[in-house]
């Protein structure tokens, strides 16, 4: 990979460990020309599967907006809107950010505490992208029904009527 597209590549958010992550690395049978949400045990690759998505869309796709975050440190970026600070964002353009762009990846839901405000921002980004049929891809340690319990049903509705389900399986990968 040239060092163009792995500049290219950590702008859309992609960590370092995962720059050179292919769709190729998975057999997985789906084709990403609609959402998916990724569910399946610790280890098993679904970061590295976000990861693989994104940067093929940026080779494929260089001008289309992609981005990866982490919902741990999105909801920590917005949550740093309330302290003061030269050139701080407000919430609500970090949220249109993460809800307008064309392809985003959100990693680990469910790894935040869920409080009433972490599932409102959850919600408001989620729910844009249902309503405008914004490419999304999810991954969870949770299934469908658990985020339905401990995170919020519309947030749990929402991904199952937008997103394919692929669930990975298998030993820790990182061990």
């Amino acid at each position: 990979m040239s060092a163009r597209m792995r500049r290219m590549m950590s702008l859309s958010g992609v960590p370092k460990r995962f720059l050179s992550a292919a769709p190729g690395d998975f057999d997985t049978g789906v084709h990403l020309d609609r959402s998916l949400f990724l569910t399946g045990p610790v280890g098993t690759g679904k970061t590295h599967y976000l990861c693989a998505v994104i940067n093929g869309m940026k080779s494929r796709r260089a001008a289309t907006g992609c981005l990866f975050v982490s919902v741990v440190d999105l909801l920590a970026r917005v949550r740093a809107c309330y302290s003061p600070g030269p050139d701080q964002e407000s919430e609500q353009e970090i949220v249109r950010r993460y809800s307008e762009v064309d392809v985003l990846c959100l990693d680990d839901l469910g790894a935040a505490k869920s409080t009433d405000w972490a599932v409102q921002v959850l919600c408001q980004i989620i729910d844009f992208r249902y309503r405008e049929e914004k490419l999304t891809v999810i991954s969870s340690n949770l299934s469908l029904a658990e985020i339905d319990k401990q995170i919020d049903a519309r947030i749990a509705s929402r991904i199952a009527g937008m997103c394919e389900l692929l669930a990975l399986e298998g030993a820790d990968r990182r061990i």
